[in-house]
Protein backbone atom coordinates (compact mmCIF):
# COMPACT_ATOMS: atom_id res chain seq x y z
CA UNK A 1 0.00 0.00 0.00
CA UNK A 2 1.34 3.25 -0.86
CA UNK A 3 1.32 6.03 1.68
CA UNK A 4 3.22 9.03 3.72
CA UNK A 5 5.90 5.94 5.42
CA UNK A 6 7.37 2.17 4.27
CA UNK A 7 5.71 0.05 6.75
CA UNK A 8 7.09 -2.63 8.17
CA UNK A 9 5.04 -6.68 8.27
CA UNK A 10 6.08 -8.46 11.08
CA UNK A 11 7.37 -10.82 8.97
CA UNK A 12 10.83 -11.84 9.38
CA UNK A 13 13.65 -12.05 5.94
CA UNK A 14 17.01 -12.45 5.59
CA UNK A 15 19.93 -15.07 7.67
CA UNK A 16 18.36 -15.29 11.34
CA UNK A 17 15.36 -14.00 10.57
CA UNK A 18 16.25 -10.57 11.30
CA UNK A 19 15.14 -7.79 8.92
CA UNK A 20 11.67 -7.01 8.49
CA UNK A 21 10.10 -6.49 5.06
CA UNK A 22 8.97 -3.13 4.57
CA UNK A 23 6.26 -2.00 1.85
CA UNK A 24 4.75 0.33 0.77
CA UNK A 25 6.09 4.17 -0.62
CA UNK A 26 7.68 6.72 1.36
CA UNK A 27 6.09 10.27 0.73
CA UNK A 28 9.69 11.19 -1.05
CA UNK A 29 10.13 7.95 -3.10
CA UNK A 30 9.62 7.65 -6.51
CA UNK A 31 5.78 6.36 -7.58
CA UNK A 32 7.29 3.74 -9.08
CA UNK A 33 8.89 2.47 -5.37
CA UNK A 34 6.36 1.89 -3.82
CA UNK A 35 5.89 -1.62 -5.55
CA UNK A 36 9.37 -2.95 -4.73
CA UNK A 37 10.38 -5.36 -2.08
CA UNK A 38 12.91 -4.32 1.06
CA UNK A 39 13.72 -5.79 4.62
CA UNK A 40 16.11 -3.40 7.17
CA UNK A 41 16.19 -3.39 10.38
CA UNK A 42 13.37 -2.54 12.43
CA UNK A 43 15.62 -0.30 14.09
CA UNK A 44 16.12 1.18 11.39
CA UNK A 45 14.21 4.71 11.77
CA UNK A 46 15.39 6.66 8.48
CA UNK A 47 13.03 9.23 6.94
CA UNK A 48 10.71 7.36 5.46
CA UNK A 49 10.13 4.11 7.78
CA UNK A 50 6.76 3.84 9.67
CA UNK A 51 4.53 1.51 10.87
CA UNK A 52 0.73 0.97 10.53
CA UNK A 53 -1.28 0.48 13.75
CA UNK A 54 -4.41 -0.96 13.69
CA UNK A 55 -6.79 -3.24 15.42
CA UNK A 56 -8.70 -6.82 13.92
CA UNK A 57 -11.76 -7.25 14.78
CA UNK A 58 -11.58 -10.95 14.15
CA UNK A 59 -9.55 -13.77 15.42
CA UNK A 60 -8.48 -15.90 12.55
CA UNK A 61 -6.50 -16.73 9.37
CA UNK A 62 -4.97 -12.54 9.47
CA UNK A 63 -3.28 -14.11 13.02
CA UNK A 64 -1.46 -17.25 11.48
CA UNK A 65 -0.55 -14.88 8.76
CA UNK A 66 2.26 -13.10 11.46
CA UNK A 67 4.46 -15.79 11.57
CA UNK A 68 4.99 -16.29 8.10
CA UNK A 69 8.34 -16.44 6.86
CA UNK A 70 8.46 -14.41 3.21
CA UNK A 71 11.37 -16.02 0.95
CA UNK A 72 12.86 -14.06 -1.51
CA UNK A 73 16.00 -15.18 -3.53
CA UNK A 74 18.33 -12.72 -5.57
CA UNK A 75 18.97 -14.19 -8.50
CA UNK A 76 22.73 -14.26 -9.44
CA UNK A 77 22.67 -12.33 -12.73
CA UNK A 78 26.91 -13.09 -13.18
CA UNK A 79 25.59 -16.59 -13.65
CA UNK A 80 22.94 -16.24 -16.45
CA UNK A 81 23.72 -17.53 -19.93
CA UNK A 82 24.82 -14.82 -22.14
CA UNK A 83 22.21 -13.67 -24.84
CA UNK A 84 22.44 -14.10 -28.43
CA UNK A 85 24.03 -11.16 -30.84
CA UNK A 86 20.80 -10.79 -32.49
CA UNK A 87 18.82 -10.44 -29.08
CA UNK A 88 21.43 -8.03 -27.51
CA UNK A 89 21.17 -5.66 -30.78
CA UNK A 90 17.49 -5.61 -29.57
CA UNK A 91 18.40 -4.36 -26.17
CA UNK A 92 20.79 -2.13 -27.27
CA UNK A 93 18.74 -0.34 -29.63
CA UNK A 94 16.14 0.90 -26.41
CA UNK A 95 19.16 3.08 -25.92
CA UNK A 96 20.32 4.73 -29.40
CA UNK A 97 19.28 8.49 -28.17
CA UNK A 98 20.03 10.95 -31.08
CA UNK A 99 22.73 13.42 -29.45
CA UNK A 100 21.17 16.50 -28.10
CA UNK A 101 22.52 19.42 -26.02
CA UNK A 102 23.46 18.78 -22.64
CA UNK A 103 21.97 21.49 -20.12
CA UNK A 104 22.87 20.41 -17.09
CA UNK A 105 21.97 22.28 -13.73
CA UNK A 106 24.63 21.15 -11.41
CA UNK A 107 24.19 22.21 -7.57
CA UNK A 108 26.57 21.60 -4.19
CA UNK A 109 24.78 20.14 -1.62
CA UNK A 110 26.37 21.66 1.83
CA UNK A 111 26.69 20.06 4.79
CA UNK A 112 28.41 16.97 3.85
CA UNK A 113 31.95 16.09 5.73
CA UNK A 114 34.90 18.95 3.72
CA UNK A 115 36.65 15.37 2.35
CA UNK A 116 33.55 15.04 -0.11
CA UNK A 117 32.01 16.84 -2.55
CA UNK A 118 28.16 16.19 -3.16
CA UNK A 119 26.66 17.92 -6.14
CA UNK A 120 22.91 17.17 -7.23
CA UNK A 121 22.66 17.23 -11.32
CA UNK A 122 19.69 17.97 -13.10
CA UNK A 123 18.92 17.51 -16.78
CA UNK A 124 16.26 16.99 -19.89
CA UNK A 125 16.30 12.86 -20.17
CA UNK A 126 16.92 12.08 -23.77
CA UNK A 127 13.79 9.87 -24.19
CA UNK A 128 10.64 11.97 -24.31
CA UNK A 129 8.92 12.90 -20.45
CA UNK A 130 8.08 15.46 -18.69
CA UNK A 131 10.36 14.49 -15.51
CA UNK A 132 14.03 15.48 -15.83
CA UNK A 133 16.72 13.01 -15.43
CA UNK A 134 18.23 14.01 -12.04
CA UNK A 135 20.99 12.08 -9.45
CA UNK A 136 23.90 12.93 -7.32
CA UNK A 137 27.49 13.14 -7.70
CA UNK A 138 29.65 12.08 -4.84
CA UNK A 139 33.33 12.35 -5.33
CA UNK A 140 36.66 12.57 -2.92
CA UNK A 141 37.38 16.69 -2.57
CA UNK A 142 41.27 16.04 -2.92
CA UNK A 143 40.58 13.94 -6.76
CA UNK A 144 41.64 15.52 -9.56
CA UNK A 145 40.76 14.38 -13.04
CA UNK A 146 37.97 12.81 -15.09
CA UNK A 147 35.60 11.11 -12.85
CA UNK A 148 34.82 7.30 -13.91
CA UNK A 149 30.72 7.14 -12.51
CA UNK A 150 29.72 4.23 -10.70
CA UNK A 151 25.42 4.51 -11.07
CA UNK A 152 23.69 3.61 -8.03
CA UNK A 153 20.02 2.65 -8.53
CA UNK A 154 18.41 1.91 -5.02
CA UNK A 155 16.33 -0.85 -5.94
CA UNK A 156 17.70 -2.31 -8.74
CA UNK A 157 19.76 -5.45 -6.94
Amino acid sequence: MAGNVREWTVNPHGKGNNRFSILGGAYYDNVYNFNDYYSTSPLDRSLGNGCRLVSSLANGVEDSLDQYIISYTERDILSEEDVTDEVFEVYRAQFDYKDYPLEVDLTIIAGYNSEYVVERFEMESPYKNDEPLHGFIVYDSSYKGDLKPIINFPTAG
